[in-house]
């Protein structure tokens, strides 16, 4: 098993291996919407993949506040997710999800 596709453009991109296994990440970018829909930059088999948030930016001062928060995927589709927004300008969320790809998709 071997890489065979990688993209990366800014803060998103994609590592596909030869058996079709994906890893694809962004970062939501900061709006005032505490739903947030992603859209996956390749289309996965099904909705059996992982996938974390985790955020980033000026959390000190906020690990109290930060640490009762838990960040949740729902609404899963083959090409796409939603989560809960932090609604803060400074600290962003980075997004991941792993799993198979559609054939097609590699």
């Amino acid at each position: 098993i071997h890489i065979i596709d990688t993209y990366i453009n800014g803060s998103s991109g994609y590592r596909i291996w030869s058996d079709g296994y994906c890893e694809q990440w962004g970062r939501t970018v900061y709006d005032t919407a505490t739903t947030v829909t992603v859209t996956l930059l390749k289309e996965m088999k099904d909705t059996d993949y992982t996938c974390q948030i985790t955020l980033f930016g000026n959390t000190s001062g906020y690990a109290n506040a930060l640490g009762g928060v838990y960040y949740i995927c729902w609404n899963l589709t083959t090409t796409s997710f939603q989560h809960q927004r932090y609604n803060r300008q400074d600290i962003q969320q980075m997004w991941k999800v792993s799993g198979y790809l559609a054939e097609g998709q590699y």
